[in-house]
């Protein structure tokens, strides 16, 4: 289970209202402890896809500094958010192609989906907002 705190869900939902028609990402920071995964931050990164309206590629320097926040906080990366403009909640085959495992993936529309690549295989797993 992913479980957003009210701020890191603002966060990610104010990122994806602003950038319009071409993809928000982000990261996603929190605890791992326990069958919960807690996400108490969520830091917005440029999307340098060649063409943002139907993907997007995290900035490198967006990813560091946020890693870097985490670890000075002592917090996980514990995975990703795009935004979905068309309003579609199911991951993309370019999505799943490019998740790392064990790294949670949010995808937001006007809600929010997840999933998570374990042994090889994508699982979508519940969203709660706290």
């Amino acid at each position: 289970m992913l479980v957003l705190s009210g701020e890191a869900w603002d966060a990610v939902r104010t990122h994806s209202g602003v950038v319009g028609a071409s993809e928000a990402c982000g990261l996603l920071l929190g605890d791992r402890a326990g069958p919960r995964v807690r996400v108490v931050a969520a830091r917005p990164a440029r999307n340098l896809a060649p063409d943002p309206a139907r993907g997007y590629v995290l900035d490198p320097g967006d990813w560091l500094a946020a890693y870097r926040e985490a670890e000075l906080a002592g917090l996980d990366l514990v995975g990703y958010y795009h935004s979905h403009p068309d309003g579609s909640g199911i991951p993309s085959a370019e999505d799943l192609a490019g998740a790392w495992p064990d790294h949670y993936y949010l995808i937001v529309t006007g809600s929010a989906s997840a999933f998570l690549v374990q042994e090889g295989k994508a699982r979508l797993v519940p969203v709660v907002v706290e």
